[in-house]
């Protein structure tokens, strides 16, 4: 929890020597993980590849865990597990369009590995399923709608298909409408 440095504190910490302050910056930064990953990627990794790299262990990650989505609470732990890693990525590059890419990708495998009969198999788990994945696509639409329109066309087509599954369902469709989700996104 953050505490106010009073103006006296203030003073003498910008009155030490540089090596002082130097060994006390680097101190205070590695107790913070995102902090050392971004500037890792800013200092160190601030190039295409070094993000494309990034993108691709989610990406790999995406396409190892799709075979397991057959039961609800596996779903539930994938998009869970995998939508942290998208945040964190996000947090770390700041880069609108692999976020969004990978969203894409994440909701594209939940889509090909179900048919819009099998999607939701009606289990315990399937309500807290569908609120989740309903919500996720909420927030990829609003993403989405946040970056240049010539970067949209390469999602839209698999955007659009992902809310035919989901206005497809008599369970989600209640949901996404509430939401004000459309039912397509047009370019």
């Amino acid at each position: 929890m953050p505490t106010k440095i009073t103006d006296e504190l203030k003073a003498e910490i910008l009155g030490m020597s540089g090596k002082e302050k130097d060994k006390l910056l680097l101190r205070l930064i590695s107790k913070d993980k995102v902090l050392v990953d971004q500037l890792q990627y800013r200092l160190l990794e601030n190039e295409e590849i070094y993000l494309q790299e990034r993108a691709e262990a989610i990406s790999k990650e995406i396409l190892n865990l799709s075979p397991h989505m057959d039961k609800d609470r596996d779903k539930i732990y994938i998009i869970r597990t995998l939508s942290a890693k998208i945040n964190y990525h996000k947090k770390v590059t700041a880069d609108k369009i692999t976020e969004l890419r990978l969203w894409v990708e994440l909701m594209a495998a939940f889509r090909k590995n179900s048919s819009p009969k099998n999607f939701f198999s009606g289990s315990i788990n399937t309500h807290k399923f569908l609120n989740l994945f309903v919500r996720k696509v909420k927030a990829v639409i609003k993403i989405y709608e946040s970056v240049h329109e010539d970067y949209r066309i390469e999602f839209t087509s698999e955007l659009n298909a992902v809310l035919t599954l989901i206005y497809g369902d008599s369970q989600t469709k209640y949901t996404a409408a509430e939401l004000k989700i459309p039912r397509e996104l047009d370019l």
